[in-house]
């Protein structure tokens, strides 16, 4: 297969990245085993998508986590009268994600956009909540001026949970 040069140049760009995952250490991350992934506040630019809290349901499954149904999820946002997108205020996040039955959620944003018909991440930034002590377990971020798509980005977070999160099983 032959790669023009300019498909080449964004691999080699796409390739040059940096995501932090700092942890909290004062707080049983082993625990968490029922997550609800919330919409993620996504700025898309050129067309793209940003869809990101589907890529983190694989990868939170492969895990061995429990994701909160995307449905149920859903149908709890529209009861509580909350946008299903854009949820910035994590105390109504976290109130939600006891009602779904969570001992954790996960919010974020980020900059999407296209290039070369591929939807990238420029930025992207994610928290895992606990819901009983509102405590951050997590943060995340992709570097300003990385690109990656947005599986390439959720597993490079799950590269970092695996063996910290989701030990004891699913409830």
């Amino acid at each position: 297969m032959k790669h023009s040069p300019l498909n080449c140049l964004l691999l080699l760009f796409c390739s040059c990245y940096s995501v932090d995952v700092t942890f909290n250490r004062n707080v049983n991350t082993a625990e968490i085993n029922r997550i609800a992934i919330f919409p993620f506040d996504m700025e898309a630019r050129q067309g793209a998508s940003g869809k990101l809290e589907e890529s983190f349901t694989v990868e939170f499954l492969r895990m061995g986590c429990n994701p909160v149904d995307r449905g149920h999820l859903n149908r709890l946002l529209k009861e509580q009268a909350l946008s299903q997108t854009g949820i910035t205020d994590s105390s109504h996040a976290l109130q939600i994600g006891k009602l779904a039955g969570a001992n954790a959620i996960v919010i974020g944003s980020g900059i999407v956009e296209t290039r070369q018909r591929l939807d990238v991440l420029r930025k992207a930034f994610i928290q895992v909540i606990d819901v009983e002590t509102s405590s951050v377990l997590l943060a995340g971020t992709l570097q300003t001026g990385a690109l990656l798509t947005m599986e390439e980005f959720t597993q490079e977070i799950g590269r970092h949970l695996k063996g910290k999160i989701c030990l004891n099983g699913n409830p």
